[in-house]
C-alpha cells in the first residue's frame, strides 16, 4: 500500500471500488456457513433421506433376479430412479444454495458486476505473477491454510481417539444401528469442524475488511481530484459564489431608492427600511457594513431617501433581521418613532 494514502475513502470512492468488484469478502465465511448448514440439514432430514434411498436400492435389487442387466435396462433404471433421487437430495442442494447466497449478501450486500471478468493486458505480467508468489497476501494465505489444517487435524484426531474405544461394539450392532452410529459420529465431526472454520472465517473477514479499507484509502492528490470531479474545481466554486453575492448585492442596491429611511451607525453599518401600510411591519430591504454601507448611503442620498443615525437600532437590525424580513415586535416602537420623524420631514 502507498504510504501516502492516509485519507479514508469517500462514498464515491467506495461505490467505484464496488463497481470494480473490490469488496471486503472472505471465502472462508462461505465455506464455514455452507458446511455448517449442510450438517444441520443432514441432521434434520438425513434419516428421511436414508429411508428413501434404502427403498430405492431395495426395489432395484429385488428386481435383479427377474430382469436381465444390459445397457438398455440400466438406462431405464437410472431414468426411473433419477426423479426420486432429486426429490431426496433436493432439500440439501436448495438449502446449501440459499446459505451460499446468504453468505455473500451479508458480506458485500446485493452487488453484481462483470468488470473483474473483463480481460486486461496489464494483468498478464510474468514479473507481477512471480512477485505475487512471495507477496504478503500469499504468505498470509499460507499461514491461514496451515492453521486450518492443524486445528481441524487436532479436532479430528481427538474425536477419532474417543470413538476408537467403541469400535468393538460395532460388530454386535445391527446394520441400522451401525448407520445411526456412523451418522451421529459424522455429525459430531462436521459440527466441530464447522465451529472451528466459522471462528477462523470471522477472523479472516475482519482482516479482509481492514485490508480493504487500507487499499481504498486516498492520497491528498486523489482526494482533491475527486472533489473536482464530484463538486467542481474549488476556484470555480469560489467564483460562482462571488458572482452570486454580487448579483444579490446588485438586487439589494436596486431596492435602496424605494426605501423610506436608512438607519445608520455613522461609519460602519447602514440598514434600509421600507414600510407599506398594507403590511404588518416595516421590512429590511438592504443592509451592509463598511464599503457596502457607504454604497447604500450614497445611493440613498442620490435618491433623496432620508438617512437617520441611530447606533443601537442600526446594530440590532443588522444582527437580527435578514434582508426581506419584517422587523420583530420589540423594535416596532423605535422604528415607528424614526418613520414618524421621516414623515414629518416629508409632511406626509
Amino acid at each position: 500500500m502507498d504510504e501516502r494514502k492516509t485519507i479514508p475513502a469517500t462514498p464515491y470512492k467506495r461505490e467505484e471500488a464496488k463497481r470494480k468488484g473490490q469488496v471486503a469478502k472472505s471465502t472462508e465465511v462461505n465455506i464455514a456457513l455452507t458446511l455448517l448448514a449442510g450438517m444441520l440439514i443432514l441432521h434434520v432430514v438425513g434419516a428421511n433421506m436414508f429411508y428413501h434411498i434404502r427403498n430405492i436400492a431395495r426395489e432395484i435389487f429385488l428386481n435383479l433376479s427377474s430382469t436381465q442387466l444390459n445397457q438398455e435396462n440400466v438406462y431405464v433404471y437410472f431414468l426411473s430412479a433419477l426423479p426420486k433421487l432429486f426429490l431426496i437430495i433436493g432439500p440439501l442442494i436448495l438449502g446449501l444454495l440459499v446459505v451460499s447466497c446468504f453468505a455473500n449478501v451479508i458480506q458485500v450486500g446485493f452487488s453484481f458486476t462483470l468488470e473483474p471478468l473483463i480481460p486486461k493486458i496489464e494483468r498478464i505480467s510474468l514479473t507481477k505473477g512471480f512477485a505475487n508468489l512471495f507477496s504478503k497476501r500469499r504468505l498470509i494465505e499460507l499461514f491461514k491454510s496451515l492453521l486450518k489444517v492443524i486445528l481441524i487435524g487436532c479436532i479430528g484426531y481427538s474425536i477419532l481417539t474417543s470413538a476408537w474405544k467403541h469400535c468393538d461394539e460395532l460388530g454386535n450392532m445391527e446394520i441400522n444401528e451401525t448407520f445411526v452410529y456412523a451418522g451421529k459420529f459424522t455429525f459430531k465431526i462436521g459440527i466441530s469442524m464447522s465451529g472451528v472454520l466459522l471462528f477462523l472465517a470471522l477472523c479472516d473477514y475482519a482482516y479482509q475488511h481492514w485490508e480493504h479499507e487500507q487499499s481504498i484509502k486516498m492520497t491528498r492528490e486523489e482526494f482533491e481530484e475527486e472533489m473536482k470531479r464530484t463538486e467542481g474545481d474549488p476556484k470555480i466554486r469560489a467564483r460562482i459564489r462571488r458572482v452570486q453575492r454580487e448579483m444579490s448585492r446588485s438586487r439589494m442596491m436596486q431596492e435602496v431608492p424605494m426605501a423610506d429611511v436608512v438607519v445608520i451607525n455613522p461609519y460602519e453599518i447602514a440598514v434600509a427600511l421600507q414600510y407599506n401600510p398594507l403590511l404588518e411591519a416595516p421590512k429590511v430591504v438592504a443592509k451592509g457594513a463598511r464599503l457596502i454601507a457607504a454604497k447604500i448611503k450614497e445611493i440613498a442620498k442620490d435618491a433623496a431617501v432620508p438617512i437617520v443615525e441611530n447606533r443601537p437600532l442600526a446594530q440590532t437590525l443588522f444582527k437580527t433581521v435578514e434582508i426581506g424580513e419584517s422587523i420583530p415586535a420589540e423594535l416596532y416602537k423605535a422604528v415607528a418613532e424614526i418613520l414618524a420623524y421621516v414623515y414629518r420631514l416629508k409632511k406626509r
